[in-house]
């Protein structure tokens, strides 16, 4: 027999489980971010062979090899996603602020007598989670989230007094024709603390490496409303054992998933100098290895005339881990009368990605049949251009940057499309950078697992960012 009073968390274990991890998981740890220098940035990351910058310890460690000095880098950005979202033909339009640090980098040139040897040390903000989505609409269809929790058996539909129990299993009166809304927002990141080399293996041909000691948090908020705005269960009890279920107004739904991230990784470069002013490189980013940790928290209320039921709060923990794609990195820079024009492409296989350890061994099945079942390999890839005024010293850069959907069949408008600028002004000791990338794609998700139409969105995204270098003589 259920009760709509306080029950102990562990009742809701079987609930929770149901919908915690799902591939995307994966994804968001899989899916390459684009923080890095402000110069790298304003050549749309193109920089994985063109190296003197701290973006190469990230991007190609054998780029190291090519300074011109030591130097000091400071790195800061603002992030801001707006996120356009259609629901039943009605769009809502939400916008979301993300600042940090992205990068604070050591790089020390060895004073050798021949070749170069140089030693890398530093702060990159690989990722940053920054996303909002606000929807609203009426849906005219037959389902609800109502109908989704309730054909699990779950205590938090039964609790906001919007089901009943059956002799076997729950049933509810509702019949979707609901207005349903909600709100998700999502921040964190993660942080790579980093310790590379690059050499001059022999003459015009330098390799290098880093090693990535990852660390960071993701934390998702979601509230999420069906309410009854034409009356049509208002006249309903909702349990028939329960008269305090009749004048039925509103349900909704609060989900909180927090992660605490650690990990490591490893990337190997190799840049070869061309006798005509142009380089070529590539690098080979090894899988990442993430342990996540991950807190659950579920909980409803169901409004009527008279009554308010409150479920209780829903709390699970799961440690589980997570490896990466590798990725493979190649690019070509020319140097032309101070003129840099560079070019990258990098293939990533997101079939690789993998639930390699922590909850049961059928969800880890289920979860990594799903990756090779949905996604696809893809090729991205990262165009830039570097002009130096003359006389003047000062840089003007511009770029592009293309990532590829990594689900099966998307068409091209969810590719993520980046333009970028920036500039650079350099003087005696200090260097001054600034760069602004302007993105936008599309997205769709379901709300519930039953949703018979997605929410459609249409993203945009603005990065600013400035970057201070000191060089050391």
């Amino acid at each position: 027999m259920k009760f709509r009073i306080l029950v102990m968390a562990t009742a809701f274990l079987s609930a929770v489980s149901l919908y915690a991890q799902t591939s995307n998981d994966a994804l968001r740890l899989s899916d390459p971010g684009n923080l890095s220098s402000a110069r790298a940035l304003g050549m749309g990351n193109s920089l994985s062979s063109a190296g003197n910058d701290f973006s190469s310890m990230f991007l190609n460690p054998a780029g190291l090899a090519l300074f011109d000095n030591s130097e000091l880098t400071i790195s800061g950005y603002n992030n801001n996603l707006k996120n356009d979202a259609t629901y039943y033909g009605n769009t809502l339009s939400n916008s979301k602020n993300s600042t940090d640090f992205s990068q604070i980098g050591l790089v020390y040139k060895f004073p050798v007598s021949r070749g170069s040897f140089v030693l890398g040390v530093g702060y990159n903000k690989s990722k940053d989670f920054n996303r909002i989505l606000q929807f609203n609409g009426f849906n005219f269809g037959t389902t609800s989230m109502i109908q989704d929790l309730t054909s699990k058996n779950s205590d938090f539909a039964y609790q906001a007094g919007v089901s009943f129990a059956g002799a076997s299993n729950d049933s509810t009166l509702i019949r979707g024709k609901l207005q349903q809304s909600g709100l998700i927002e999502n921040d964190g990141g993660v942080n790579s603390w980093s310790v590379g080399f690059a050499t001059e293996l022999q003459k015009d041909l330098f390799i290098g490496g880093s090693l990535n000691i990852l660390n960071g948090s993701f934390t998702s908020k979601k509230n999420y409303y069906e309410s009854d705005p034409y009356k049509n269960y208002f006249a309903l009890q909702l349990d028939p054992t329960d008269a305090n279920t009749k004048g039925f107004d509103m349900f909704s739904y609060y989900d909180r998933i927090a992660w605490d991230i650690s990990g490591w990784d490893a990337k190997l470069g190799f840049i070869y100098k061309l006798k005509d002013k142009g380089t070529i490189g590539a690098a080979i980013n090894f899988p990442r290895y993430f342990t996540i940790k991950e807190d659950y928290t579920l909980s409803s209320i169901g409004d009527f005339t008279t009554t308010r039921y409150l479920s209780d709060v829903g709390n699970s923990s799961y440690e589980y881990k997570i490896r990466t794609p590798f990725e493979f990195s190649f690019g070509g820079s020319y140097n032309l009368e101070g003129l840099l024009l560079a070019a990258d492409v990098k293939y990533i296989d997101y079939t690789q990605m993998e639930f390699t350890d922590g909850l049961t061994f059928a969800d880890r099945s289920n979860l990594n049949d799903g990756i090779k079942t949905d996604y696809r390999a893809v090729l991205n890839y990262n165009i830039g251009a570097e002009y130096t005024v003359p006389n003047l010293g000062m840089k003007v850069r511009a770029g592009f940057m293309m990532m590829k959907s990594p689900y099966k069949d998307d068409p091209s408008e969810y590719d993520k499309k980046f333009i970028t600028a920036g500039i650079g002004v350099p003087f005696e000791q200090i260097e001054l950078n600034a760069a602004l990338a302007y993105g936008w794609w599309k997205d769709y998700g379901y709300q519930y697992q039953s949703a018979d139409t997605p929410v459609y969105q249409d993203l945009k995204s603005t990065t600013v960012m400035f970057t201070v270098k000191y060089l050391i003589f």
